[in-house]
C-alpha cells in the first residue's frame, strides 16, 4: 500500500529528549547493536509504543512488551510493517504507553540499578564495600521501586 499514513522524521542529537518524546507517536529504533537500549527506554518512560530491532543490549529491555514490535535487525519491510502494526493499535496507545511506563519503573529504574549495583558490589567484596551516597539512598528507599520513581 503506497498510502502515506504521516511524516517520519530523523531528529539531530538533542537534550530535549522529554519535548520530543512527547511530540511524537511512535519511536523506532532501527540500531543493528545497542550497549542497553537507553533510547528505548527513555521512550518508554515517556508512554510512547514503539518500534525496536532485535539488537543485542536492546531486546532485553522490550522482552514480552505489547507496546513494543520487535522486528529483525536491517530488514526495511519488517520496520515498516512494524510501523503499520502500530498503527492499527492507535486506540490502544494510551493503554500500552502506560504499560511500556509501568515496566520501565519496574526494572530499569536508577533507585533499582543503584540497589543491584550495590549487591553485586556487596557479594565481590563484602569486607570492603563503603557504600556510595547514591547506594546508601537507594537501601534507604527499599519501597520505592517504581510508582515514584524518577525516571527520563
Amino acid at each position: 500500500d503506497d498510502a502515506e499514513v504521516g511524516r517520519v522524521r530523523r531528529l539531530p542529537m538533542s537534550t530535549a529528549v522529554y519535548e520530543y518524546h512527547q511530540a511524537s507517536d511512535i519511536f523506532v529504533s532501527a540500531s543493528r547493536s545497542e550497549g542497553f537500549g537507553n533510547g528505548l527506554v527513555e521512550a518508554m518512560a515517556c508512554e510512547r509504543v514503539a518500534v525496536a530491532a532485535a539488537a543485542d543490549g536492546q531486546v532485553e529491555t522490550f522482552a514480552g512488551m505489547r507496546g513494543v514490535e520487535a522486528v529483525s535487525i536491517d530488514d526495511a519491510t519488517a520496520l515498516a510493517d512494524g510501523i503499520t502494526a502500530l498503527l492499527a493499535k492507535q486506540g490502544q496507545w494510551g493503554e500500552l504507553g502506560a504499560a511500556s511506563r509501568d515496566h520501565v519503573l519496574r526494572h530499569h529504574s536508577m533507585r533499582r540499578w543503584a540497589r543491584e549495583m550495590a549487591d553485586t558490589y556487596a557479594e565481590l567484596v563484602p569486607d570492603r564495600l563503603t557504600p556510595s551516597v547514591a547506594v546508601q539512598y537507594a537501601a534507604d528507599h527499599d519501597d520505592l521501586d517504581g510508582a515514584d520513581a524518577e525516571v527520563a
